[in-house]
């Protein structure tokens, strides 16, 4: 699944859903590098934190991007960014069919699958 098609499953920008834009900022932090592959992502309490929401608003962002494999939970030990995810969305940016782009108006980037 490339991180266009992932984007589209959990929403657009501007969605009023909480969960949501949690999501869609962890997907941004994993498609721009900010988080790597293995690495912890930040837990649901520090997500509700800088959020402003409930950590079960937060839990449900970060079990939306698990349930596409994005990100991996590791039993006691939280959410990791998905090896093969990252590796797939590196090699698809090297060989060009993948381009991050500027998206929207605050300047959000997105990834689009690029035309041929």
């Amino acid at each position: 699944m490339s991180a266009a098609e992932a984007r589209l499953m959990v929403g657009t920008p501007g969605d009023p859903r909480a969960w949501v834009r949690v999501a869609n900022t962890l997907l941004d932090g994993i498609t721009s590098g900010q988080f790597k592959p293995g690495q912890a992502v930040p837990s649901r309490n520090d997500l509700a934190h800088r959020f402003g929401v409930s950590p079960i608003t937060a839990a449900r962002g970060v079990r939306e991007l698990a349930g596409m494999r994005i990100i991996c939970r590791v039993p006691g030990l939280g959410y990791y960014v998905s090896v093969s995810f990252a590796l797939a969305m590196e090699q698809a940016i090297q060989d060009g069919s993948l381009t991050a782009v500027p998206s929207g108006a605050a300047g959000r980037r997105a990834v689009t699958k690029r035309r041929e």
